[in-house]
């Protein structure tokens, strides 16, 4: 630290005085000053004060500024030789210094003190104070005897106005006439002064008898000259009909009315609206429905009263009633996001709802379209719903159509009548009518066909109650769907019965027997015992005999399967049919899925699993429930075998059972019902105790209440149902009185009902079904008519072949050997289940599974997670990411997904993570935040904004102002709060949490607040102060000043100490933890530190630096240059890469990642970046951007402009990324997303975790 000498002269020079002719205001002061012992030279820095001997009063300042001996605001420039200086205390002339008042030499202690500062140190007071003695000339004027100065002494003129006593001239004293007219002060003669009479009409000067000379009631109607009295003369209402003659007033009509004309008081005029009257004055005018009348003076209201004019209530909004679009035109009566239409209803009873769904030209009525790119060519087709993306895209002329999915329908032209549910259901149809198509693609060309399912993927079809219609396309049926005794000799092919078609107690002719081969292993009854040399080798795949008892480890067709060494399968497809049992999780927080310190997936209870932040709980006492979404199941209490997909699915389920709800909100109101099927907004929405119903579509069974085993499928499918029960509903709304109804398509309009797979139910309904339609060996004696059966009806080359065995069912064995299987885990040897028909020890090791794995417990998800340590990773479908890096990591999406797959990030390094789409992709971000910096909302005053900081959450807003205040917010920068005195603010910073805080004040001390600006105790001493910048925890600050040191401080600023070298210090950053700063010099070069301020080393070019920023991590770090341009760097500042174009930069602040930048211009735009730098848009309005400022995240941005006010832009819900070269997602650490590709270049969002922001 420097110290400073004083040496002070008072030089009172009384030999200069005694040629005064007054006392001058000033004194003659000279010293010298010495910095570390050496006499100083150059311009130095000194404020003056003339104070008590206490020091605790000041008298007068070289500014005026100091109060209670404090030192002033403004220093005095002054030249210093060799250590001498000199200066004229009191000398207006000299720069910030004021004139000296006699007044200060009416106190008997008065002593100069000075501070004294060499412009790179700081000021300091040097001591002791000095006092002052009286000049010659004022001795001399204090020691005059009394009567001693005559008249002769005094010259002519000497005595001014100020040296004679008040009172001092009597009226004996002044002679006549020696009081002229500019000697009479101004009101010095009042009315008393005056004669009566003595003011005549002469006298007064033209207007000089104004309104308050005159008494009341002075002037009377005979002083008023006739037509003096105009109409701005009269106060309003001060004619009354009292002083109106009869008959004077004419009504004029205005535009639009006639009628009106002379009229006598208290008469009636009619008004006649001819015509558009237009009425001005808003809330203050009600026109009468029923006859017109106008009235003046009604009040406009917020509240929803009919015939009434609209006010905003207090908030400025329309709060109560509706709000009526008018009828939708190609420019009016709809909602757009992004200049692309929304919602709208262009033409006749018509609903379009999705971006560019529906067009302004069709003609076609009563249209309901709701999802992206919906009946968008339509010209005259009506009575069409279509709900689901691009569904119906290309119709055009085809009428009362259902279109529910995904490209439902999406080629179809101009056909009609059809019903196509599932996506892609109905697709290839382009002009067919009368279709149903539930799954199925249809074919083109085809009408009046109903079809369900696909052949091949749908293997069973299961209709209750009776089947009614022609049954004669059916193939295939078994015996279990003739009626027994139905089969006659007449429906038998002649020459089709063999023997094992013949029941053994059924009596054959002899004839018909065929023995020629001998006994056949047919022949034989089931409990006959036969011997092993009797038992044919089979090969036939599926078949075990003698022969092929041999198993193996390898991954051979055709052979039974053997552990490896190991006890577990090791290679190969596993498809169960049973259950696999994993072992149990023995681990600390077994069967529980964390992320970032909250479960996400856990299997608490018996054969429980629950996925999703706060889905099911840790309390339940039900089993075998699933929960998948955010608060799925989260109130389940005793409730069993429960599945809810979807965010709140079955949240209010507490002891209902056996239920399955997929879709947001889907059977959200169930309590008690049980074994209830959901999928869809809002199906069994108002379900609470019915009971085994299943309801597949948006609103379907919506209004059930209480009704039991109803199914329902399709949008508003059983709609009409509240109470009843026992319906099956497909694509039709029902009726309220049904109760065991089945409803599929319209009796008329579809001739042909496809269903893939084996039909089971009742047919006696059913008429017309052709021989061909049987199953083969599907006639037992049951169906055939007693006595029915004849010879010609059994072929004479009936016979067994050998392919009978019989069956051998002792435990364990294989044919004839004694090869024991066995469930326990012993290496080489074959598998038994167990008693449960389970396998249940051992790993089970495969490529691939197969199968629904509904008995699976334990699991942590079908998508697997890849922990990534580095910076970039190219994702791969259906995976998921743990990105560890403690720099930002960055993801790029799949080139080439399938339909469906599913990418997984979770952010838990400490840097977050970025996700680019490929090329030509997009993300589709609807669901999540845009980008800030486009729009910024004003806030607070106009003032000389000089620093503004947030806390990490952006709530905690702090901001300076150059001469003013400090200034507060709690809500996020809404509402300030002054704070502290008024100062040469320059400079502020927050920590993470908001409550520490620090502020610098240029030529003054810094300020430190522990309780978010609340108080404010000043530290260290006066300095030339640029800026300040505080650690994350709020331990460690660190300040420069110019032409000062770097300071440090690792006790929340309690105490500070000077680090670095003597340079011009304008800009400080650091990161979170305080151990790596970055500090600029201007016209300098950058300075880096990585323990904390210890040791400095010089970074990037010699340039006019004026501000720097860092990321948390102090990796990332960015600078710009006044009239140059921004550097960034990714190295902690090893090395620095210029971007963007020459700007006369200002201010710069940075994201926690370093991902976001926001620049100021000193008199120009403000500049944004969320590419680390790379890129920079610009944004909002030239002005003077003193300060910037972000949360942590980016999420919300902060501009203070110098004379202006403060600026606050934050993220905003929008559009789709846009390409990968310039759009992505970007989320911090302890974020998460889970995106799935749904085709044409787009990813989805399917849920997220954290603030994640749209770039």
């Amino acid at each position: 630290m420097k110290h400073f000498l004083l040496f002070a002269l008072l030089a009172l020079l009384s030999s200069a005085c005694l040629v005064c002719a007054q006392v001058p205001p000033i004194i003659n002061y000279q010293g010298r000053v010495a910095v570390s012992g050496v006499n100083f030279d150059g311009n130095g820095l000194f404020k003056f004060a003339l104070v008590n001997t206490a020091g605790t009063t000041s008298y007068w300042s070289n500014d005026a500024s100091s109060n209670g001996g404090s030192a002033p605001t403004l220093p005095v420039t002054l030249p210093v030789s060799k250590g001498l200086y000199s200066v004229l205390l009191g000398d207006t002339t000299l720069a910030n210094m004021t004139v000296i008042p006699a007044s200060v030499f009416a106190n008997g202690d008065v002593h100069l003190r000075v501070w004294f500062s060499d412009g790179v140190s700081g000021f300091q007071l040097l001591t002791p104070d000095r006092r002052l003695a009286a000049v010659g000339y004022a001795m001399t004027a204090a020691n005059i005897p009394d009567n001693t100065v005559t008249g002769a002494k005094i010259t002519a003129g000497a005595v001014s106005t100020d040296k004679i006593f008040t009172g001092a001239v009597t009226t004996d004293k002044l002679a006549i006439g020696a009081v002229s007219n500019d000697k009479v002060a101004t009101d010095a003669i009042t009315t008393d002064k005056l004669f009566a009479g003595a003011v005549t009409a002469d006298k007064l000067a033209i207007g000089s008898v104004t309104v308050d000379k005159l008494a009341t009631n002075a002037v009377t109607t005979d002083k008023l000259m006739n037509g003096s009295v105009t109409a701005e003369k009269l106060a309003v209402g001060a004619i009354s009909n009292a002083q109106l003659a009869t008959s004077s007033l004419t009504i004029t009509p205005g535009a639009g009315l006639s009628g009106g004309g002379l009229t006598t008081l208290g008469g009636t005029v009619t008004l006649t609206n001819t015509g558009v009257v237009s009425l001005t004055g808003g809330g203050g005018i009600t026109v009468s429905a029923s006859n017109g009348a106008v009235t003046l003076g009604s009040t406009a209201t917020s509240s929803n009263i009919a015939s009434t004019i609209v006010a905003r209530d207090a908030s400025g909004n329309f709060a109560t009633g509706a709000i009526n679009l008018p009828s939708t035109t190609l420019t009016t009566g709809m909602l757009q996001q992004s200049g692309s239409r929304l919602l709208h209803t262009y033409g006749t009873e018509n609903l379009f709802a999705g971006r560019l769904t529906g067009n302004f030209s069709t003609t076609g009525s009563q249209i309901t379209a709701v999802g992206a790119g919906v009946l968008s060519v339509d010209e005259s087709g009506s009575a069409n719903t279509a709900v689901g993306y691009q569904a119906m895209r290309f119709n055009i002329s085809g009428s009362d159509n259902t279109a529910i999915g995904r490209r439902a329908l999406n080629a179809n032209t101009n056909g009609s009548n059809n019903v196509a549910l599932g996506r892609d259901a109905g697709a290839n149809l382009t002009t067919g009518s009368n279709n149903i198509h539930i799954a199925n693609a249809g074919v083109d060309g085809e009408s009046g066909t109903v079809r369900i399912g696909v052949s091949g993927t749908h293997t069973r079809t299961y209709i209750a109650g009776v089947i009614y219609g022609d049954a004669s396309g059916l193939t295939n049926l078994s015996a279990a769907s003739i009626t027994p005794d139905s089969v006659g000799t007449s429906k038998i092919i002649n020459d089709t019965i063999v023997n094992e078609d013949v029941n053994s107690a059924a009596a054959i002719a002899y004839s018909k027997l065929n023995l020629a081969n001998g006994i056949r292993n047919a022949d034989i009854f089931a409990s006959a015992a036969i011997a092993d040399s009797k038992l044919a080798t089979i090969s036939t795949v599926g078949k075990v005999a003698n022969s092929a008892t041999t198993a193996t480890s390898l991954r051979l067709a055709n052979t039974i399967v053997m552990r490896d060494a190991n006890g577990a399968f090791s290679v190969g497809n596993l498809t169960t049919d049973g259950a696999v049992s994993l072992p149990a999780t023995t681990v600390a927080g077994a069967g529980v899925l964390f992320q970032g310190g909250v479960r996400i997936m856990h299997t608490f209870g018996t054969g429980n699993f629950f996925a999703g932040n706060s889905a099911g709980n840790l309390s339940v006492s039900g089993t075998q429930n699933t929960g998948v979404g955010v608060s799925a199941l989260t109130v389940l209490a005793g409730g069993s075998q429960n599945t809810a997909l979807g965010s709140l699915a079955l949240a209010e389920n507490t002891a209902g059972g056996s239920n399955v709800a997929i879709g947001m909100m889907a059977a959200t109101n169930n309590i008690t019902g049980n074994q209830n099927t959901a999928v869809g907004v809002s199906a069994l929405e108002a379900s609470d105790t019915g009971s085994r119903n299943t309801a597949i579509g948006q609103g379907a069974l919506a209004v059930n209440t209480s009704g039991n085993n109803n199914i329902a499928l399709g949008r508003l499918a059983g709609a009409n149902i509240t109470t009843t029960s026992n319906n099956i509903h497909i694509g039709n709304p029902g009726v309220n009185t049904d109760a065991g109804i089945v409803r599929i398509g319209s009796s008329g309009l579809h001739t042909q009902i496809f269903l893939a797979g084996t039909i089971v139910g009742n047919g006696a309904g059913l008429t017309g079904i052709p021989l061909a339609g049987l199953d083969p060996d599907s006639v037992d004696s049951s169906k055939v008519v007693n006595g029915s059966l004849v010879n010609v009806d059994i072929s004479a080359s009936a016979g067994i072949v050998d392919t009978k065995l019989a069956t051998i069912a002792t435990a364990g064995k294989v044919a004839n050997s004694a090869t024991t299987g066995t469930s326990a885990n012993t290496a080489s040897t074959l598998v038994m289940r167990d008693a449960n028909g389970d396998f249940t020890a051992g790993a089970v090791t495969a490529t691939t599974f197969t199968g629904s794995g509904s008995g699976l417990t334990a699991v942590p998800g079908a998508v697997p997670w890849n922990v990534v340590a580095g910076a970039t990773q190219l994702a791969t479908s259906n995976q998921g990411y743990v990105l560890t890096n403690a720099f930002e990591a960055v993801v790029t999406l799949p080139a080439s997904p399938a339909v469906g797959d599913i990418v997984r990030i979770s952010g838990a390094g400490k840097g977050g993570w970025r996700v680019l789409p490929g090329a030509t992709q997009s993300i589709l971000s609807m669901t999540l935040r845009s980008a800030p910096g486009n729009v910024w909302t004003s806030r607070e005053s106009a003032r000389n904004w000089s620093g503004i900081a947030s806390s990490a959450d952006g709530v905690k807003l702090v901001a300076t102002a150059d001469g003013n205040q400090i200034y507060t917010s709690t809500d996020g920068g809404q509402t300030w709060t002054p704070r502290d005195g008024n100062r040469l603010w320059r400079d502020v910073t927050s920590s993470a949490s908001g409550t520490q805080l620090a502020a610098v004040v240029s030529g003054g001390r810094i300020y430190v607040s522990g309780d978010s600006g609340g108080s404010w105790t000043p530290r260290d001493s006066n300095r030339n102060w640029r800026a300040v910048a505080i650690s994350a925890d709020g331990t460690k600050l660190v300040a420069v000043a110019f032409n000062g040191f770097i300071y440090v401080s690792d006790d929340s600023g309690a105490s500070w100490n000077p680090v670095a070298t003597t340079r011009s210090w304008n800009s400080v950053a650091s990161s979170s933890d305080g151990t790596k700063l970055v500090a600029s010099v201007q016209n300098g070069f950058i300075y880096t530190s990585i323990d904390s301020g210890a040791i400095w080393t010089q970074r990037a070019v010699s340039a006019n630096w004026i501000d720097v920023t860092s990321s948390a991590d102090g990796t990332k770090l960015a600078a710009v240059v006044q009239g140059g341009q921004v550097y960034v760097s990714s190295d902690s500042g090893v090395t620095w890469t210029p971007k963007d174009s020459s700007r006369n930069w200002y201010s710069i602040t940075s994201s926690a990642s370093g991902g976001t930048l926001l620049a100021g211009v000193d008199t120009g735009l403000l500049y944004v970046s969320f590419d680390d730098g790379n890129t920079w848009a610009p944004r909002e309005s030239s002005r003077v951007w003193a300060g910037v400022g972000t949360s942590a995240d980016g999420s919300k941005l902060l501009a203070a402009d110098e004379g202006g006010t403060l600026y606050i832009s934050e993220t905003g819900s929008g559009p789709s990324t846009t390409t990968a070269t310039t759009g992505s997602l970007r989320g911090p650490r302890g974020s998460a997303i889970e995106l799935q590709y749904i085709g044409d270049n787009q990813f989805m969002p399917l849920s997220s975790a954290g603030t994640i922001i749209a770039h």
